[in-house]
Order: C-alpha cells, then sequence, then structure tokens
C-alpha cells in the first residue's frame, strides 16, 4: 500500500486512496488512479480561495515551518507541475517548484508543500518503494540516493516536459485499461519508460547538480552501493562490506538506516532476492542452478531465504510469473 507517515509520536500510517486530503493540501482532486497499490497518479488543482482554513495551507511568510509541519515519506514521489507555483520543504530546506521544474522526493525525507499559487495545478506520482527499487534494477541503474538527496528539484527544458507530461498521461490512462491481457507487463513497461524518460533528463543536468563534497557518513554509503553492485550474488554478510570500509557492520547499519531508511541486511536481501527473481523466471535455470548462482549452499538454503523474503517458494513464485 502507497502510504506517508506523519511525524508525529505515534508516527501514524495514512492511506493515500482515502486519506490524501489529510496530508497534501488539494481543494480540488481531479483523478485519482491506483495500480495494485504500488504506483498511484494523482492530478490536482490548488483554489487558494478555497483553503485559508485548511489544515496544509500552511503559509510560511510569517511563519517558520515546525517539525509538526512536516510529513516523513516513504515512498518516491515525483511532482511534474502543469501550471502555477508552489514550494515544497525537505528536511526543512525549502526549494520553490514551477512548470518548468519536477521534484523528485526519495523516502526518508520530512516533506512539506505550501505556498502555492491560486492556480496551481500538478500531478504527483508515487511509486513503492521496492517496486521503485525493482524497476531501476531491471533497466540496469545504479541509483544514488546522496546525489538525489542533496538535488530534488531539476529544471526541465520544454520538450523535456512536454515528454515527461505525455508518458504520465499514458501511464495514467493504461492504469484504467483493466482489461489489457498484458496489463501488468504494460504498466511496468510504461513505468520503466517514465523513469528511463527522467534518467535521460537527469543525465543531462548533471553538471548543474550540487557536488559539494560527501560527508564521511555519505562517502561510506555510496561506497557500500557500489560494493553491493559489484559482490551482492556472493556476499550476503554485512560484515563484509563493513570490514572493506574499515568499519564495524553494526556503524555501517546505523548509516544506511540514517540516510537510506533501510539497514545493509535488508538492502543485501532485497538486492539477493531481485537477482533470484530474474534467475526463477528464466526456464533454463532450475532451483538447485539458481541457489548455485546466488552462492548458497544448497537448494534448502535458498528456498528457505526465498520464502521467508517473498512469502512463497521459488517453484510457486515461477509458476505464478508463467500463469500471470
Amino acid at each position: 500500500m502507497n502510504y506517508f507517515k506523519l511525524n508525529d509520536q505515534n508516527m501514524k500510517t495514512i492511506n493515500i486512496e482515502s486519506d490524501l486530503q489529510t496530508i497534501l493540501p488539494i481543494d480540488n482532486i481531479e483523478t485519482i488512479d491506483n495500480y495494485q497499490d504500488l504506483i498511484s497518479i494523482v492530478r490536482f488543482q490548488h483554489s487558494f480561495s478555497n483553503s485559508s482554513s485548511h489544515i496544509n495551507a500552511v503559509n510560511t511568510e510569517d511563519k517558520k515551518l515546525m517539525p509538526a509541519d512536516l510529513i516523513e515519506v516513504s515512498t518516491f514521489i515525483m511532482i511534474l507541475v502543469e501550471k502555477g507555483n508552489a514550494e515544497i520543504s525537505l528536511d526543512y530546506k525549502t526549494y520553490h517548484i514551477t512548470s518548468d521544474k519536477m521534484a523528485f522526493i526519495i523516502p526518508n525525507h520530512l516533506f512539506r508543500i505550501y505556498n502555492m499559487s491560486s492556480d496551481f495545478i500538478a500531478k504527483v506520482l508515487t511509486i513503492d518503494r521496492s517496486f521503485f527499487e525493482e524497476v531501476m534494477q531491471e533497466i540496469n541503474s545504479s541509483f544514488n540516493y546522496i546525489s538525489f538527496k542533496r538535488n530534488p528539484v531539476v529544471k526541465l527544458e520544454l520538450n523535456e516536459n512536454a515528454d515527461l507530461q505525455k508518458v504520465f498521461l499514458l501511464l495514467q490512462e493504461k492504469i484504467r485499461s483493466h482489461t489489457h491481457f498484458f496489463y501488468k507487463e504494460l504498466i511496468r513497461n510504461i513505468t520503466e519508460t517514465l523513469l528511463l524518460e527522467f534518467l535521460n533528463v537527469l543525465a543531462k543536468k548533471k553538471n548543474d547538480f550540487i557536488h559539494t563534497m560527501f560527508s564521511r557518513q555519505e562517502d561510506l554509503v555510496d561506497k557500500f552501493f557500489k560494493l553491493l553492485a559489484k559482490h551482492a550474488k556472493e556476499q550476503h554478510l554485512l560484515s563484509f562490506y563493513a570490514d572493506k570500509l574499515f568499519i564495524t557492520p553494526k556503524y555501517l547499519t546505523v548509516i544506511l538506516k540514517k540516510l537510506t531508511g533501510k539497514t545493509g541486511s535488508k538492502w543485501i536481501s532485497d538486492t539477493l532476492v531481485f537477482e533470484a527473481k530474474k534467475l526463477i523466471k528464466s526456464p533454463s535455470s532450475n532451483i538447485q542452478e539458481v541457489a548455485y548462482a546466488l552462492n548458497f549452499n544448497d537448494q534448502s538454503a535458498f528456498r528457505r531465504f526465498f520464502k521467508k523474503s517473498m512469502g512463497i517458494s521459488p517453484i510457486i513464485y515461477r509458476r505464478s510469473e508463467y500463469l500471470g
């Protein structure tokens, strides 16, 4: 389920579909489209005249944002402005977004949108974290958490904006095509297309990114991901990566949790599951070969790992993929 977590004592979980107006400053939701609780696309229009008393219509011209005003996000969020302008706060830093900019917000940001113009209209795409990471791995793209955390707003050229708007609309349209024989594959492919278009924009804007030196913790996280990409199949223990970084496993867990929202063990496990799913889908590989390719001692150890992670055995997963 896609959700945000309010930054309060109880870390209340909120359902995007039913409680969207509670967490975003929306006066008129035009459309909400959801795919299997993995992707949600919302188009909303802000009407300033109706929002003066709305709990989320925070005007900060004479007020400093407080922790209770911010929301900790747990999904990946893309905001594409169609018209007007607004401000977003990410970890207490303010960014101005307009129709020539796009905001990309990663999990564990403290987030708020406010000071919207009366004509503000935007599309908001939320992608489940696991689904996003899986799609990014499928298109063989490394994702630099630190770089994105420092550069959440990107300026768009007219053609870039037009291309992204087209793919947004296509994804929104096809999410509604429930009778499509290849519905699941269609949505995944369009999501890949959208992310590739976004990554293409980022590649062209790379020189515009903030390139200040990483802190020691940020540098360690960046090096961990590079090691993980290289060694995930054969090295399953956090201690291996900690040793390579000359730190303790406990410290590596602390900084990964702090900067990415996931522990090192979880990152290793999720990467292994992704690799396992790719191999299991191949008709030419049996389970024993998959276990061997991923450096498990035997089939039984691999089956236990996969079932613990996915909730089903490798064989049942393979059958479910074949049956769609």
